[in-house]
């Protein structure tokens, strides 16, 4: 029993290594939780071979109390960090079936695995995946029909079947979203002149914003795109769950909903 509780505190103190590593980089912190998962295992079959069950049910466990831990006191799976506690226990299954099986295709087989799977989400499924749960849609592609606005006075816009609207949804309080403005200002000056392309950051006021507020703070920024003022609702009207969002609508439909970075793709260079 002393054994067992020394390994699932062991458990945990690589759980909140690896999850440091994990606010740094969260691409990297997943293939560093899955190697260091799989080693720290592999170290302890080795060294008590006769508690192989055990020490892998431990190490199952760990991830799965620590974040069940979380869950309970924020009432809400976190998103963000769902794939690592996948990898974790992918990665304890491949070193447990590394270590103990005897045929080397098996070994090679599960190594060949186990890379793929790092590559693969520090590659693409990361930025997959946090596309997914803050846009609903993994690259970016959608097909919605424009609800009826009431709360945002740019409707003229809408009515030219031809022109591609470009809304960049931002508060005040959103450090990312005014990270992300030189990037919207480089595709205002690129396309400012394009009279079938507008674009406009859209202000989502919170209770402590007054009037003109956005705009001032945009302007003291020297940004010089146009700025226009969301009532409350027009958010979640458009399927908005957090900022930045930016979307595309052509045709009065939304055909693309994500980050800034993505749009060059839907519109071109």
């Amino acid at each position: 029993m002393k054994r067992f509780f020394s390994i699932l505190l062991v458990c945990f103190i690589v759980e909140l290594a690896t999850g440091q590593i994990r606010h740094l980089s969260l691409e990297w912190g997943f293939v560093a939780s899955f190697i260091i998962f799989f080693f720290t295992l592999q170290y302890f079959f080795y060294r008590y071979p006769a508690d192989k069950q055990k020490t892998l049910v431990c190490f199952l466990v760990a991830p799965l109390l620590l974040h069940g831990t979380v869950w309970a006191i924020d009432r809400a799976m976190p998103n963000v960090g769902f794939p690592n506690i996948i990898g974790d226990v992918i990665s304890c299954i491949a070193s447990y079936v590394f270590t103990f099986t005897r045929s080397r295709i098996l070994k090679a087989a599960t190594l060949t695995i186990a890379a793929c799977i790092c590559i693969w989400y520090a590659a693409i499924g990361c930025t997959w995946w946090l596309s997914y749960i803050n846009y609903g849609t993994i690259n970016g592609r959608v097909q919605q029909k424009l609800p009826e606005l009431q709360g945002l006075n740019i409707q003229h816009e809408f009515k030219d079947d031809n022109k591609l609207v470009i809304l960049d949804f931002f508060s005040t309080s959103c450090g990312i979203c005014f990270s992300e403005f030189p990037a919207l200002q480089q595709l205002y000056e690129q396309k400012n002149r394009d009279t079938n392309i507008v674009i406009y950051a859209i202000d989502v006021p919170l209770k402590r914003d007054t009037p003109g507020m956005a705009l001032n703070m945009v302007r003291r920024r020297k940004y010089t795109f146009p700025v226009a003022v969301a009532s409350p609702g027009v958010d979640s009207a458009l399927s908005i769950v957090g900022y930045p969002t930016v979307l595309i609508i052509k045709n009065r439909e939304i055909i693309y909903r994500g980050d800034i970075y993505g749009v060059s793709k839907v519109i071109g260079n």
